[in-house]
């Protein structure tokens, strides 16, 4: 009996010592990777956001040259008209 558990107590020893740094680094490498995934869905959803940030100052910048022609050729028509009414 005493054998057996010895011979129990050094196969359990055994298993710890050549087992437990497998799952440690196992642990750590699904702790990157998870680390890791974070950062990339992070980094997409920056790049995302600049993307819809520039399509935005893209459009306003084409709306305010559109307002812009738009009242240019209003305040041409105006100053037409006052030249032909002054005439």
């Amino acid at each position: 009996m005493t054998a057996f558990v010895v011979l129990l107590l050094v196969v359990r020893t055994t298993q710890f010592y050549l087992f437990y740094p497998f799952q440690l680094a196992v642990a750590a490498a699904a702790a990157a990777a998870v680390v890791v995934a974070v950062v990339v869905v992070v980094v997409v959803v920056v790049e995302v956001i600049r993307v819809v940030v520039v399509v935005v100052a893209v459009v306003v910048v084409v709306e305010v040259v559109i307002v812009v022609v738009v009242s240019g050729i209003e305040a041409v028509k105006v100053v037409a008209v006052a030249v032909l009414v002054t005439r």
